[in-house]
């Protein structure tokens, strides 16, 4: 890659390898749109990888977990946060607009993940839902992260 990149900018520094493709340095109109191409790709990735996560620490991690308290009979406490669920009312409310109200929200559990390359966090929640035209409740399983503050649901 570095090889095309050096003779496609500078064509008379880097004689280009034999290859299967026909290097033509005379079509100006072709060498400029490549050039145009790879620096919008390279501006692209560039922007993309600024744009993703924060990434989480293994403090963060703790203190989600020091969040979780156990009970007499060995259980973890629903965690009850009244901000949080403020959050997963009005996800429901503004990306599901067949559901006319939102009637308990609860704390079902906590997922990590930790790699080399990798690490996220995330409580789940259970919605119950009354969905317009039916008559019984519904139940939406939503995610919230706590390092971006988001909620999000494959629904």
């Amino acid at each position: 890659m570095v090889i095309y990149i050096i003779s496609t900018i500078f064509p008379q520094i880097f004689e280009p390898p034999t290859t299967l493709f026909i290097f033509d340095n005379q079509d100006t109109k072709f060498n400029t749109m490549k050039k145009k191409i790879l620096l919008l790709s390279i501006a692209f990735f560039g922007l993309s990888l600024n744009a993703q996560d924060k990434k989480i620490t293994i403090p963060d991690l703790k203190a989600q977990f020091n969040l979780l308290n156990e009970n007499e009979a060995g259980e973890i406490d629903p965690i009850n946060d009244k901000e949080i669920n403020k959050k997963v009312k009005f996800f429901i409310e503004e990306k599901f607009l067949n559901v006319e109200y939102t009637r308990n929200i609860i704390w079902d559990s906590y997922e990590t993940f930790l790699s080399p390359f990798d690490r996220y966090h995330y409580h789940t929640y259970i919605v119950q839902v009354k969905v317009e035209e039916v008559d019984r409740l519904k139940y939406i399983e939503v995610k919230y992260n706590p390092n971006t503050d988001k909620i999000e649901s494959n629904f």
